[in-house]
């Protein structure tokens, strides 16, 4: 899951990227670039290139408008994707995770079966069968009495994020 740092990157690069001047050409002189500032009016020129920069960086600072809006384009597609697929219960997962209850999180992963066999294979848990051993067996790892503790304790909460970066590191490396 993103961090707020990079939830918040993302925003001020959409809204950079909408309020950013259209048409950027690079002018006769080959070191001008040119863009409508303000819509219905003349390209004027918004940067001076020093005659050292190299086509590739000159290439790469025309397009820049252009293909940062094709990423953002293809990111929103893929998200769209993502959460299009995405089962309903990691939804729920996420939504307990981005409103703090990391308590409720944690219960939704102990009846993942994927999260089950990661405790297996990975945290020597000596049995996943029902959801009280997989309880028991993650408050051990984890050194809490009580799940709820991941919303009291910073300590619990840390590793708890341990794990479960562990567990999608363990999920990702399965794909």
């Amino acid at each position: 899951m993103a961090s707020a740092a990079d939830v918040k990157r993302l925003a001020d690069v959409k809204r950079r990227a909408a309020e950013i001047s259209a048409d950027w050409q690079l002018a006769r002189t080959g070191t001008e670039i040119h863009a409508v500032v303000y819509k219905g009016t003349a390209p004027v020129c918004i940067a001076e290139l020093t005659h050292d920069c190299g086509i590739a960086d000159r290439d790469f600072i025309l397009h820049t408008p252009d293909d940062t809006r094709f990423l953002l384009r293809l990111l929103s597609e893929a998200f769209s994707e993502i959460r299009r697929y995405k089962p309903a219960d990691l939804q729920k997962q996420d939504q307990a995770a981005a409103s703090g209850n990391y308590a409720a999180e944690c219960a939704m992963r102990c009846n993942d079966q994927a999260f089950r066999q990661f405790l297996l294979e990975k945290k020597a848990a000596p049995d996943i069968s029902d959801s009280i051993r997989v309880e028991r067996h993650v408050r051990y790892l984890l050194k809490v009495d009580s799940r709820s503790e991941l919303n009291n304790s910073a300590e619990a909460r840390k590793r708890w994020f341990d794990l479960r970066a562990e567990f999608e590191a363990w999920m990702r490396d399965a794909a």
